[in-house]
């Protein structure tokens, strides 16, 4: 989820670290949350946060086709 969302936030013209600088966030919490090493209510909270501000459609659309193109090569045998 981390390079979707870095990615993401680069397409729109801002970087990850920047919108947390912005929105008074440590990046390091949020990449936490992003990387699912931080599970209580206030990294989910964040995590939804940065989702919605690089674009949620966006974000999920991503990521969504990154994990089924990582299945298929599971079904193949290149992981």
């Amino acid at each position: 989820m981390l390079d979707v969302l870095t990615g993401a936030f680069r397409a729109s013209g801002t970087t990850f670290e920047g919108w947390c600088k912005d929105n008074g966030l440590s990046p390091m919490n949020v990449r936490n949350a992003a990387l699912g090493q931080s599970r209580s209510d206030s990294a989910k909270k964040v995590l939804e946060q940065a989702i919605d501000a690089a674009g949620r459609e966006f974000v999920l659309k991503i990521y969504r086709d990154r994990v089924l193109d990582h299945a298929a090569q599971l079904r193949k045998g290149a992981a």
